[in-house]
């Protein structure tokens, strides 16, 4: 990550990497990470797992501390 801020970084314009981590072992609900543990690893899914992988990734986002420090860097309102 190092690299790429260097090579990203411009003469007064710096860039700050951020690692954010969203994995299902962070959710909080045993029912709903064993549904999402659950979900096979192949190439198509269900229209309602799609839709589910999404809600769950918006929900970790929200409680991620790390994501929302980088929201607030970027003067935004999380």
């Amino acid at each position: 990550m190092e690299e790429w801020v260097a090579e990203f970084s411009a003469e007064g314009h710096d860039v700050d990497a951020h690692v954010i981590e969203v994995a299902e072992y962070e959710i909080r609900d045993p029912e709903t990470r064993e549904y999402f543990n659950a979900i096979p690893t192949s190439v198509g899914l269900s229209e309602e797992e799609v839709d589910r992988l999404i809600a769950i990734g918006r929900q970790l986002l929200r409680e991620s501390e790390p994501f929302q420090a980088l929201i607030r860097s970027l003067d935004g309102d999380p």
